[in-house]
């Protein structure tokens, strides 16, 4: 059976959109990031790992032996530390090899993937993109009353399958939470979703849910602001989300949770508590304008 080899002598490119070098049996395009990254490369044939080599960069790979039909995979990523690979060795059935993270509620490094298939003659070397997503918090002007903030992402895929490039949830859900000042990388989730920006103040803790309207796609990175500018007089924080060139705000009003408060009731009663609205449970209220009735009562 005639070979083909992937020989990889020069990477250069500043992103994917500039010219790619050529060299034999090559054609090789990557982010900079990814260059001097840590790699991990694997052959994908009739359904089986084939080869994998490990601790490999991806501007500097070796010679791999490949024949026709082969298709070879390259995951690279910005640190290997809460990195979790499923398999170390060849020669298991593909869908065994999948990346994720040793701790999920750390979230992942930055990580480039891509693949290419061989034919007779020739090789086109995998095209590395980041297939990771980032989310980060800033609060602005937070009162003094002001604990902590952050950020509870829906449920992620938690695996990425080299060998055909999907995504996957292999463990039950982990809540990923993200701090204030902090960017956490994900994997992107399928479907439009709704972070929660969780808020705890001295006298209590406040949910308030942002509603993005926006598919999160891989290579993207999301800014959620929680701005505090007019709180004092309003009592209202501006919540704000930016992905790229698309972005959102509105100003939400900051009301306490009360786990006393029944969640299937009509209605609730709110009462200002300094500088924050809190829940307050009432029995046979009667509530009405001063024209029909010359008082509002609760018994």
């Amino acid at each position: 059976m005639k070979l083909a080899r992937v020989l990889i002598p020069l990477l250069l490119a500043a992103s994917c959109t500039e010219p790619v070098v050529k060299g034999p049996s090559v054609c090789v395009k990557a982010e900079t990031q990814a260059l001097d990254a840590e790699a991990v490369l694997m052959v994908f044939n009739q359904g089986k790992c084939t080869r994998m080599l490990r601790d490999i960069k991806p501007g500097n790979l070796p010679e791999v032996p490949i024949v026709p039909a082969d298709n070879v995979s390259i995951v690279a990523f910005s640190s290997g530390e809460n990195l979790f690979i499923s398999e170390t060795a060849a020669l298991k059935a593909q869908e065994a090899y999948y990346f994720g993270s040793n701790v999920p509620s750390k979230g992942l490094p930055c990580i480039w993937a891509g693949s290419a298939r061989a034919n007779e003659d020739t090789v086109a070397a995998p095209e590395l993109r980041k297939i990771t997503a980032s989310v980060s918090l800033g609060v602005v002007k937070p009162p003094k009353e002001l604990l902590s903030a952050s950020v509870t992402l829906p449920k992620c895929p938690d695996s990425y399958y080299p060998a055909d490039g999907s995504f996957g949830t292999n463990d039950p859900p982990v809540k990923l939470s993200v701090k204030d000042g902090n960017r956490m990388n994900i994997f992107p989730p399928e479907a439009p979703w709704t972070p929660t920006l969780e808020l705890s103040f001295s006298e209590g803790t406040s949910h308030i849910d942002i509603p993005s309207q926006w598919n999160i796609a891989s290579g993207e990175d999301i800014t959620i602001t929680a701005d505090f500018s007019s709180y004092s007089e309003t009592a209202l924080c501006k919540v704000s989300f930016s992905c790229g060139d698309f972005s959102s705000s509105q100003e939400r009003e900051v009301v306490f949770d009360d786990e006393d408060i029944d969640p299937s009731a009509q209605y609730q009663v709110l009462t200002r508590k300094g500088e924050l609205w809190k829940s307050a449970r009432v029995h046979k209220a009667l509530c009405s304008d001063a024209a029909r009735h010359g008082a509002i009562w609760n018994d």
